[in-house]
Order: structure tokens, then C-alpha cells, then sequence
């Protein structure tokens, strides 16, 4: 058995160089910023991306006073699957739309 003092040099410790290492960490700390602002660029259209193609598929709906509508029921944890979706109907007493 080999002891761990005495084991060969691997690749990366050969060429492994200390200044150069440290140059490489300089310029990566430089970039750090615009590699963010970047990152946050991309965040951003792709949350108008998602967020477009969510309100192309919204149903425009405009309702006139006393219009009967119905209402999604609440779910909670004392209702079971066979509980009714909707609540109603009820009367609009807004104009909305």
C-alpha cells in the first residue's frame, strides 16, 4: 500500500501554475457583475415570456349589473372530491369588464 505522502502527481497538480490561477480568478471577478445583469436579463423575458402566453389563453369576460354569475368554491381540508366546484349563482351588483 501506497501511502498518501508518498502518491503520484495527478495532471491538474502538474499544471497547476499559481499566477495564472490568480490572473484567471481576477478576470472572473471582473465579469461577476455583467454575468448577473445578465442573468436578470434573461430572468425578466422569460417571466413577459410566460407571462404573455398565459394572458393569450385568458377568456376576456365583461359582466353588466344584476348579471347572475357563479363563483369558484373555496376548497378546504374539510371537503371532500365530491364537494361542488362552483358557488351560486349570484347577482352582479358592479358593472365589470
Amino acid at each position: 500500500m501506497i501511502p498518501a505522502e508518498i502518491e503520484e502527481p495527478n495532471l491538474r497538480s502538474i499544471r497547476y501554475a499559481e499566477e495564472e490561477n490568480e490572473v484567471g480568478r481576477r478576470a472572473e471577478l471582473d465579469l461577476v457583475d455583467e454575468i448577473r445583469e445578465m442573468a436578470h436579463i434573461r430572468e425578466i423575458a422569460t417571466k413577459e415570456r410566460a407571462a404573455r402566453k398565459y394572458n393569450s389563453k385568458v377568456v376576456p369576460r365583461s359582466f353588466q349589473e344584476d348579471d347572475l354569475v357563479m363563483r369558484r368554491a373555496l376548497k378546504d381540508g374539510t371537503t371532500g372530491k365530491l364537494a361542488p366546484n362552483w358557488e351560486g349563482p349570484f347577482r352582479a351588483f358592479l358593472e365589470c369588464g
